[in-house]
């Protein structure tokens, strides 16, 4: 239990510095500045590399052109010109459970749109890193949701998974990614931290027990959600490119060219293109899991040549290692 002496230092401080200016504001007519909560920043912020960065990356070294990633997760590895081509796809909703996954996140789109602003006001700098925050945060919970599903899955059969997990995990990790790359774009207040708490912990539990009742349905809610976010990072790389948003042109941070084993001058376009191509990854993925049977073996599993050389009765769920920058 939290003792009330716990409660009274962490909330009387904040309360007698928040009270007195918003009573000032009001006072003075002034309208109370709700912008300054969700992001106190609206210059870029500079990408530093901390000590823990070091704790999933290294540096260059002579051998290797780029930072490699120390982490054993495979994730895809993009050739810049072949991400930027990648057209955006829908698949349209043929059943009734498509129809009603599509519902769910057209839902989900236009009343964030409404409510954040994104439909009325400039899309600025603020306004896209904000945006990726809120996505990515929502982003990298269906991934790791339905890994740990059918983990117990295969816990409670005493039987393979026939090589879902690692892919789910590759698909958290390349969102949770995209989420340390975002929050880098610009600070955020009090009031985005608790919206995301919010928000993570009732998507969590909308998710955890939909995927207990019908897994295909969460996969085609997922495609549907990736072409949103498809969409969203392709406004802006063309905004970008167009020269309307100076503030994304710029280095890219140390731990995206890591993981994304980008050469020393890529810009924050060139990640962007990478995580916009991560998006469209996972859309192709969510929409096959859709239309399968979730005891069909994972038709994106990579194996190893010498696990290709074993008989089938021997292969195991094994997701090969991506090789490290340069090899």
């Amino acid at each position: 239990m939290i003792s009330s002496s716990a409660i009274r230092s962490s909330f009387v401080p904040l309360i007698r510095t928040t009270l007195p200016s918003v009573a000032a504001t009001l006072y003075a007519g002034r309208p109370i500045p709700f912008g300054r909560c969700f992001a106190t920043h609206a210059k870029p912020l500079d990408f530093t590399e901390d000590v823990k960065d070091q704790v999933e990356f290294k540096e260059a070294t002579k051998i290797n052109d780029a930072p490699t990633q120390t982490g054993n997760i495979f994730h895809a590895r993009w050739d810049i010109p072949t991400a930027r081509a990648i057209a955006p796809e829908h698949l349209k909703p043929k059943t009734i459970r498509d129809h009603l996954a599509h519902s769910a996140v057209w839902l989900c789109r236009t009343g964030y749109d409404f409510f954040s602003g994104y439909d009325f006001f400039k899309h600025d700098y603020k306004m896209y890193a904000r945006r990726l925050i809120v996505l990515e945060t929502i982003a990298g919970i269906p991934g790791m949701v339905a890994a740990m599903n059918r983990h117990l899955r295969s816990l409670r059969r005493m039987e393979r998974d026939n090589g879902w997990i690692p892919t789910l995990i590759e698909e958290a990790e390349d969102e949770r990614m995209h989420l340390l790359i975002s929050q880098g774009l610009v600070s955020h207040g009090w009031f985005l931290r608790s919206f995301l708490t919010a928000a993570q912990g009732a998507f969590f539990l909308f998710y955890a027990g939909a995927y207990s009742v019908s897994p295909r349905f969460c996969h085609r809610f997922v495609g549907y959600l990736e072409e949103e976010a498809f969409k969203t990072y392709t406004a802006i790389v063309e905004d970008v490119e167009n020269g309307q948003v100076p503030e994304f042109d710029r280095s890219a941070p140390f731990y995206a060219k890591a993981y994304y084993c980008l050469p020393e001058d890529a810009t924050l376009l060139d990640t962007l293109i990478c995580m916009r191509a991560d998006e469209d990854r996972h859309r192709d993925v969510n929409h096959t899991w859709a239309q399968i049977s979730p005891d069909t073996p994972n038709p994106f599993l990579v194996y190893s040549q010498r696990n290709e050389q074993l008989s089938n009765s021997n292969k195991k769920d094994v997701h090969v290692h991506q090789p490290s920058c340069g090899q």
